[in-house]
């Protein structure tokens, strides 16, 4: 089934922005390389059931993060994932930060991050994973 999918990122400066690439299963979707970003939108029909993947590259971990001298961060290369809707119903950060591969939704590393949709039927599937995880 097709559904409407809606993800919004914001981008953190440290020399520069990650690299990020969203697939629905093999189609990439999008990928945004720029050092100018700030906060995306990316909106696209993805085909239920499917697994959606985050890539997310270009870190330095010896130079793309700044510490001041109590240990606090104070820059960081990085992409958070701000908010996420398919069928425009948003799945809440609870149940995105309960399953999602990487078990965060701040993207600090070079990684690939999942998000199984097995179900055909969005609903289908926001209720199954609310009670897997206990959400909600």
């Amino acid at each position: 089934m097709d559904t409407k999918l809606e993800c919004e990122f914001t981008f953190g400066h440290c020399n520069g922005t990650m690299c990020l690439e969203v697939f629905d299963g093999d189609k990439l979707l999008k990928k945004y390389q720029n050092d100018s970003l700030e906060t995306e939108t990316l909106v696209a029909e993805i085909s239920l059931p499917t697994q959606l993947k985050f890539v997310v590259s270009g870190k330095n971990y010896n130079t793309d993060t700044k510490v001041d001298e109590q240990g606090n961060i104070t820059a960081d290369k990085c992409v958070i994932l701000k908010n996420l809707k398919l069928g425009n119903i948003p799945i809440g950060v609870g149940l995105l930060y309960s399953m999602l591969s990487s078990k965060d939704v701040y993207f600090g590393r070079n990684d690939t991050i999942t998000v199984d949709f097995d179900e055909d039927d969005f609903i289908l599937w926001h209720l199954k994973n609310q009670n897997k995880f206990n959400i909600g």
